[in-house]
């Protein structure tokens, strides 16, 4: 593919120079693009806080068929309290190091990125070379003159997914946003837990195997959400279950494993046979399948028509 055939670039800016911006300037971007043709839409910011206006755009240009790539965040923290990475059908991207501090090869989850339910897959993300604006005053004068600079962060891990969906679409036309996003997670070099997983999401970006690949129906399993439910007095007494199971399959379960390393599992929803988009799955009965520890491991188990397995697994902390 020629990558002068994917297609423009469209820079919309949404913060001022020291890089503050709100949600309606972020909502207003996005619906921007989609309206005038944009069919990639690259969002390399994001905070702690959930906007339903961040929200209401990303549904929006899914349902446009565009795909809204954006980046996990760098706190170290469940990307289910940030926005707009947590927003339903945004492809959120999460950060790989090259540069390990125990100097062996590169290519770990860095400790910065942000996990958990949502997170697609994870992209290199350190000393990767950007733009400088001869405006920026927080960088050197020298800097400035040349024009790049090195950055790390989600923010720069994004773009180069951002950039494969572009490749892909430029190659195929006719292939869906979903058809493209499922394409990138089905590629992707797995990491950490066998599946998709949610420290590494379905794994390490690898650009050149999607475009490889072929366009037959993939099979995507991943957790979206997890929310907890509180009785009048504050206590924990549910949990709640999000998650896509897209494809097709045969059916699937939620399980549950106790302890932070479980490695058993018992089933404590379904099994079920219809998919799930982002949709809630089950509610998970606190003192009736998760007693006896505050830290689980919740997955769902997929099992496709060939009998093979398709896990996706998370960590959970029940909160007090």
């Amino acid at each position: 593919v020629d990558p002068g055939d994917a297609g423009a670039i469209m820079p919309i800016k949404v913060a001022d120079e020291e890089g503050v911006t709100d949600s309606l300037a972020i909502y207003r971007a996005i619906n921007y693009a989609v309206d005038h043709g944009a069919k990639v839409i690259n969002v390399s910011l994001g905070s702690k806080a959930i906007s339903k206006l961040e929200q209401q755009a990303v549904e929006r240009a899914h349902a446009m068929g565009a795909l809204v790539v954006i980046a996990a965040g760098n706190s170290n923290e469940s990307l289910v309290a940030f926005g707009p990475s947590s927003a339903k059908h945004a492809l959120a991207v999460g950060q790989i190091d090259y540069s390990p501090p125990d100097g062996e090869a590169g290519g770990v989850r860095s400790t910065v990125s942000n996990w958990g339910p949502n997170l697609g897959l994870v992209a290199p993300g350190e000393q990767i070379y950007s733009l400088c604006s001869k405006d920026n005053k927080h960088v050197l004068p020298s800097i400035r003159k040349t024009g790049y600079y090195k950055q790390d962060g989600t923010s720069f891990a994004t773009p180069m997914v951002a950039a494969t969906a572009s490749l892909l679409w430029a190659k195929n036309p006719a292939l869906t946003n979903e058809q493209v996003a499922d394409i990138i997670l089905a590629t992707a070099t797995d990491m950490g837990d066998s599946g998709w997983d949610g420290m590494t999401g379905a794994g390490l970006l690898n650009a050149a195997a999607a475009l490889r690949a072929d366009t037959s129906e993939k099979l995507t399993v991943m957790i979206t959400n997890i929310r907890t439910n509180r009785d009048p007095r504050g206590k924990v007494v549910s949990v709640d279950v999000y998650g896509t199971v897209r494809g097709t399959f045969k059916e699937y379960t939620v399980e549950a494993g106790k302890g932070k390393n479980a490695t058993r599992f018992n089933a404590v929803a379904g099994p079920y046979r219809e998919g799930s988009d982002y949709q809630h799955i089950t509610r998970l009965i606190v003192q009736d399948v998760l007693r006896g520890s505050d830290e689980w491991i919740l997955r769902i188990r997929a099992v496709d028509n060939n009998g093979r397995e398709h896990i996706a697994s998370t960590p959970f902390t029940l909160p007090e």
